[in-house]
């Protein structure tokens, strides 16, 4: 996944990394940022996480989308 912005149609956001500087959005070449971020994480985050995820998927106060992202209910 990388983070990119486009001049040309104003996209600003995240896809999937192909290896070019072209926009997910309207296939541009120029005037197009891209930032790829890469961080290892270790077990005792990972698991941590995964706690945390578990905790909130029981939680009436969060509710889990399609995507695992956890967002406050009301």
């Amino acid at each position: 996944m990388a983070r990119f912005q486009c001049h040309e149609c104003g996209f600003d956001g995240h896809a999937e990394w192909h290896g070019e500087l072209v926009c997910p959005r309207c296939g541009c070449d120029h005037g197009v940022r891209a930032a790829i971020g890469i961080e290892e994480m270790t077990e005792a985050e990972a698991d941590a996480i995964e706690a945390l995820a578990t905790e909130l998927e029981g939680s009436e106060e969060w509710a889990m989308d399609e995507d695992g992202a956890a967002n406050r209910r009301g």
